[in-house]
């Protein structure tokens, strides 16, 4: 997936829509953990006890602290050293400021998506 993140920034002039980007290894990793465990309790919803696997959320990518629960986040970085450097080149070589605010509030929001949302 980081691969065909820097990809897709490389074949584009302007910078794609963030909904289209996606995921890096590491956030896609922790959601098809959760995907997994979304759909071990929906199997065993005509069950009275959820399985023995799934009572364990902390390791279908949730965090339990006290009695809250949020998503895990992936401590990988959060765009691949690839797309940084497309980013860097890109302002180096055109120099325009506007270009510059352009991509590094896409950065910004790309990394904000994905440690806070």
């Amino acid at each position: 997936m980081n691969d065909s993140c820097a990809h897709s920034y490389r074949c584009h002039k302007k910078p794609p829509p963030l909904k289209t980007l996606p995921p890096t290894d590491a956030n896609l990793q922790l959601h098809v953990l959760r995907a997994h465990l979304q759909m071990l309790l929906w199997k065993a919803a005509d069950q009275r006890d959820p399985p023995e696997e799934a009572r364990n959320i902390a390791n279908f990518g949730w965090n339990i602290e006290g009695s809250a629960i949020t998503p895990a986040v992936s401590t990988a970085p959060v765009a691949p050293q690839a797309l940084l450097g497309v980013v860097s080149c890109s302002v180096m070589m055109n120099k325009y400021t506007l270009h510059f605010l352009v991509i590094y509030i896409y950065i910004y929001i790309y990394i904000y998506i994905y440690i806070y949302i």
